[in-house]
């Protein structure tokens, strides 16, 4: 009798401790998360987080990130006049197949000279109904209520070129310094590469904690040695969105020891009935 009531006291406060355990647990999975900067976990098994990691990450039926606003500087032809545009904003929109389009406002288009190797200010931000981008001293703005959660930060460099962002500071909506990162960038070189191929170099950072809205500053830098690369060769790419974080069940340290009651009460149990 007395294993019985043991065995039954246990269960319950292993249904008890389950309980308590998986309500702790939803409420930890639906909090937001805190502003950050974060690097990306490859998905192909290459080492690298890459544009092909990206298209897994961000298209198809069951894609974790979802594109909802890209905000893009680019080398373009390097000039003051917008028809060949430096800076821009895009909206996205998924298709029926679960890849995504991106549409550019032409009001929202800059023209820019960049200088070789100079560091120029930027500024993103978010104020709940508007995208404002503003970089060396021209601001553009756009109407954006897709909500966020998370921007995934791009840089490319082909040929002989490099670009960098440093400096990086994220702000909440009130201003508030919340995360920094010192360094982020791509580079690119055509020393030992073959004559017919041209050499290419794609990074991403993750910045996350953003529902509330945000500003991100810091400063990107255009490096090219030889012919200056055009277009797009040379760009950098804030590819604003939402991102659902898979959870990972891991056992409370309370439900392992309910787990490790029962278990003693079970075994106190047969060796009762062995008796």
């Amino acid at each position: 009798m007395l294993h019985s009531t043991l065995l039954k006291l246990s269960l319950a406060t292993f249904v008890a401790v389950l309980g308590f355990s998986a309500t702790a647990q939803s409420a930890q999975a639906q909090s937001a998360p805190g502003f950050a900067f974060k690097t990306l976990q490859d998905r192909n098994g290459d080492g690298l987080f890459n544009d092909t990691d990206y298209n897994l990450l961000a298209t198809g039926a069951n894609h974790l990130f979802t594109t909802k606003a890209v905000v893009e500087s680019r080398i373009g032809n390097n000039y003051s006049d917008k028809g060949v545009w430096e800076s821009g904003i895009f909206s996205s929109t998924y298709k029926a197949d679960n890849t995504y389009t991106n549409t550019m406002n032409t009001a929202t288009q800059l023209g820019q000279q960049w200088s070789n190797g100079k560091a120029e200010n930027f500024s993103l931000s978010y104020n709940g109904s508007e995208l404002i981008y503003t970089i060396a001293g021209q601001t553009t703005r756009q109407a954006y209520t897709g909500g966020m959660t998370d921007i995934l930060l791009r840089t490319r460099a082909t040929g002989d070129s490099s670009i960098s962002l440093s400096g990086l500071k994220l702000m909440d909506n009130l201003g508030n310094l919340k995360a920094t990162y010192a360094q982020q960038g791509s580079t690119a070189s055509m020393a030992g590469a073959p004559s017919d191929t041209v050499a290419s170099d794609v990074d991403y950072l993750q910045v996350s904690g953003l529902k509330n809205g945000f500003t991100l500053t810091g400063q990107t830098t255009f490096n090219w040695t030889g012919k200056k690369p055009n277009n797009s060769n040379l760009a950098l790419q804030w590819k604003i969105g939402s991102m659902v974080e898979p959870v990972k069940s891991v056992p409370e340290p309370a439900s392992l020891l309910a787990l490790g009651l029962v278990g003693t009460a079970i075994a106190s149990r047969r060796r009762a009935k062995a008796n």
